[in-house]
């Protein structure tokens, strides 16, 4: 687990591995700055934080930004709809989260956009819908010239093979 700091730019691949032969085909995609590393539609621990998924579906074909109060989820915008221009998922992913801006980069090419500070901290987790449906995520990197680590090491700096190491 790692906090987001207030401005960041996260990266990661994110593969679909299988397109499931129902209605709903491809679903899944990623939590950010959630409260807890779970799947985003989770009755037991209602969970706030942003999620970002594809959908096959029809009626809702593409790409969403959702931000989740509480297992209450609210669209803050939604791409790609259009099945000739965007029939497959993104690969690779950029989300940059600038002061009240969260912009999502599909492939290089700007997707989705929301003016949204609600949360700005938590961890990140993946998720898919049913069905065997299976999702490949790959490289995930955060930075930030504010990203600092949630942890300090005795002894610190660089340690010899076999030394003790202590984290708070």
């Amino acid at each position: 687990a790692f906090s987001f700091p207030a401005n960041f730019t996260m990266t990661f691949i994110m593969d679909f591995r299988a397109t499931p032969a129902d209605a709903v085909g491809r679903h899944g995609g990623v939590m950010f700055c959630a409260t807890t590393p779970t799947w985003r539609w989770d009755t037991t621990t209602p969970i706030s934080g942003y999620t970002i998924d594809w959908i096959d579906r029809a009626s809702d074909h593409g790409i969403r930004l959702i931000r989740s109060d509480g297992g209450v989820m609210t669209a803050l915008d939604v791409a790609a709809h259009d099945t000739l221009l965007y029939p497959d998922p993104p690969v690779d992913w950029q989300i940059v989260v600038e002061g009240e801006e969260i912009r999502v980069f599909g492939d290089g090419e700007l997707l989705l956009e929301a003016t949204d500070s609600t949360y700005r901290q938590g961890v990140f987790g993946v998720w898919c819908w049913s069905n065997n449906q299976t999702i490949a995520v790959d490289d995930v990197a955060v930075t930030s010239p504010q990203l600092s680590p949630c942890f300090n090491v005795t002894p610190a700096g660089a340690a010899e093979v076999e030394t003790d190491v202590a984290f708070d």
